[in-house]
């Protein structure tokens, strides 16, 4: 696209509206005009990323949203983007009224004594991979055309926005005063991040944890150790979950691509490797998903 054509670039698609939800996909190539500021958010959030992108808020620490990440926005707030991907930033939003928001924090333990002003007092969660594997079967549904059945859409985004509280993290909203005037930790999180924002963006490339250590200027046994403290899980985990979604995703956005190629594309070395790992992760095979 020009620059004329790409400043008249619709950012948001509403795939689905009701009283309780909005639904829509957010497209934004790293050299649109508004890639890095696209504006305040318009009431409560839960976004799921496809491309790896970075989101600065003031004052918070950085997060990197990925296919691993559920991030989370009050009404009105501002934020930025910077690249780590080389599309840019497309994602699927789900848009909630004030209510719901608040029911799904009481409901789940997390009510907060700002929660009235800030109802979403966490940037992101964890994105597990049955959560994933139905916000996409959803996107799925919204873009294949056919009539929207409406109870089925509201229900499936009420369990979204359950499982988006679900994935925040009780610890870290506790912990973040004393954790982030703690110099080792922050260089930990640091570590780990970045870490995280090179698996996001190279996990199609053969990658070693010798080659990923040299790239961050550290140590195998110290970013093995740092990274599966700080995330819950270890390098090949991550990078093989993340994988798995890009899968995923291919099949949903690529249904001509055959499941071999896509496997190998990716990095698994055979298709049964491949369809034993994608089995694993969403209960189900990548066969049986295609044919859904």
């Amino acid at each position: 696209m020009n620059s004329k054509t790409m400043a008249k670039h619709s950012l948001n698609r509403s795939l689905f509206k009701s009283e309780l939800v909005e639904i829509g996909l957010f497209d934004c190539p790293r050299s649109h005009p508004r890639f890095h500021d696209s504006g305040p958010i318009s009431h409560y959030l839960v976004v799921f990323p496809r491309y790896a992108v970075r989101i600065l808020h003031p004052g918070r620490e950085e997060v990197v949203a990925s296919r691993q990440v559920m991030t989370l926005y009050n009404d009105g707030q501002e934020y930025r983007r910077e690249e780590l991907s080389e599309y840019g930033d497309q994602s699927i939003w789900l848009r909630f009224r004030k209510p719901e928001v608040l029911e799904a924090l009481q409901a789940n333990g997390r009510m907060h004594a700002a929660v009235e002003e800030v109802p979403f007092a966490w940037t992101h969660g964890h994105c597990d991979a049955s959560t994933y594997l139905l916000q996409r079967q959803l996107s799925r549904s919204l873009m294949g055309g056919g009539p929207h059945d409406f109870l089925g859409i509201s229900e499936t985004s009420m369990r979204l926005l359950q499982l988006a509280v679900m994935g925040t993290s009780t610890r870290s909203h506790r912990c973040k005063k004393m954790a982030s005037s703690t110099g080792t930790l922050a260089r930990h999180r640091q570590l780990a991040n970045r870490c995280e924002a090179l698996l996001t963006t190279e996990f199609h490339q053969a990658l070693t944890l010798e080659c990923i250590a040299h790239h961050l200027a550290t140590t195998p046994f110290h970013l093995s150790r740092i990274f599966s403290h700080q995330k819950g899980q270890s390098i090949h985990q991550f990078l093989l979950q993340l994988r798995l979604r890009a899968a995923l995703d291919r099949i949903v956005d690529q249904p001509e691509s055959s499941l071999t190629d896509i496997g190998l594309e990716l990095g698994f070395a055979t298709p049964s490797h491949f369809s034993q790992a994608f089995r694993q992760h969403f209960g189900v095979s990548p066969r049986q998903f295609k044919l859904q």
